[in-house]
């Protein structure tokens, strides 16, 4: 076990508004110093029963990440359709005459709506991939660190 106690701590955003009880940021930070030590007779390490328990716990987790995953292609592929269904929609609209008041509405609106759709096919997926499989991945070596503590 560990014993936490502070060591000093303060605002480092002291200065206020002058004649107002508010300081220039919407934030308001506290800078502090820790001391951590650890208890007679604590030891580094875990229980067998403990390992078990973070190994089950990480198993779960790489389900959900694989889960994720696949819901992250789906919905990819979603995304794909729909910007193909908006493409043919934005050619079909071709043959909409230039004046009417529908072309002036309709092309501006899909052409917005297929932008969005390509944005978050690509871009905002690709992000959402790589945000899930960094976490996959700390818990492979979380669990690559929890087998050799358990051998």
């Amino acid at each position: 076990m560990f014993q936490v106690s502070v060591d000093n701590y303060f605002l480092p955003l002291p200065e206020r508004v002058p004649g107002l009880a508010y300081s220039y940021s919407d934030h308001e930070g506290v800078a502090a110093t820790f001391k951590i030590s650890r208890t007679s007779g604590s030891q580094m390490g875990g229980s067998p029963a403990n390992y078990i328990r973070q190994m089950d716990v990480l198993e779960k987790a790489l389900c959900v990440c694989e889960a994720a995953l696949a819901r992250m292609a789906e919905h990819r592929r979603h995304y794909l359709l729909f910007s193909s269904l908006l493409i043919i929609g934005l050619f079909a609209a071709v043959w909409i005459p230039f004046n009417s008041a529908a072309c002036k509405i309709i092309i501006p609106v899909l052409t917005a709506i297929l932008c969005f759709m390509l944005f978050m096919a690509t871009l905002w997926n690709s992000m959402e991939v790589n945000a899930i499989l960094a976490g996959k991945t700390s818990m492979l070596v979380a669990q690559t660190r929890l087998k050799t503590l358990m051998a």
